[in-house]
């Protein structure tokens, strides 16, 4: 007898908490889309560079541009579509002066799990129920010197080496979550550069609904001295 194996639908809840700071304007933003002819979902959160509207502006193009992508065709592409997108803004921006940004993007891959990509220091991490695994390495000057084994200066770890539109498709980080029941959390570096590792994964541990562990994440980071736009999304894998 041939039996036909037919995967189970994942159930996802999600949830997401931005606050400006003390920036000038909350040049964060986040991003959901669900692709209406494939059906994929794909999640994504931008850190326009700057404090300025063009600055948040940059940050919203390019999250909505990588969720879009993302769950159309997989996380592979998304840094690139949201780079398409904010060179169509500013074609003559060539310096990457006035609309830029650093995103991490996610997509739910056929079977379970999610494929993560990301340019900069934005943020991916998986709670298995567990153990929190951080997803994503920083693209920073900081990781930079501590991968050839020295000692970062605290102003490094702020500088980035990779962005929207600096990214090439070989400075692309790519990752992978596991399948099955866990937590996804996608953070800007207001939320995670302004947490203890343990404090973060008590928080993402709890027993809060996305939204709820959404704005926890953010209004921790802020008590905890944080002055940064700081923007955490949440995805609850069923």
């Amino acid at each position: 007898m041939l039996v036909e194996q037919v995967p189970r639908p994942v159930r996802l809840t999600s949830g997401a908490c931005s606050e400006r700071g003390r920036r000038s304007h909350n040049a964060d933003a986040s991003a959901a889309h669900r692709d209406p002819a494939t059906g994929g979902l794909a999640y994504a959160v931008a850190d326009g560079i700057g404090d300025s509207e063009g600055s948040g502006h940059a940050a919203r193009l390019a999250a909505r541009a990588a969720a879009r992508e993302a769950a159309h065709v997989g996380a592979g592409r998304a840094v690139a579509a949201a780079r398409a997108a904010l060179e169509a803004w500013l074609p003559d921006d060539e310096h990457h002066r006035a609309g830029d940004a650093v995103l991490v993007t996610a997509a739910l891959r056929l079977g379970g799990g999610f494929t993560v990509a990301w340019a900069g220091d934005a943020r991916a991490y998986f709670w298995d129920g567990t153990a929190l695994t951080r997803l994503t390495t920083d693209q920073t000057v900081a990781e930079y010197f501590r991968s050839h084994g020295q000692t970062p200066t605290e102003r490094m770890e702020h500088v980035v080496t990779n962005s929207v539109r600096l990214s090439t498709p070989t400075t692309i980080g790519l990752a992978h979550a596991p399948a099955g029941r866990g937590r996804l959390v996608l953070t800007t570096d207001g939320v995670h550069k302004r947490l203890t590792p343990e404090g973060f994964r008590l928080v993402v541990a709890g027993a809060g609904d996305p939204g709820t562990t959404a704005a926890l994440l953010v209004a921790t980071a802020l008590r905890a001295g944080g002055t940064d736009n700081a923007t955490a999304l949440v995805v609850d894998v069923g």
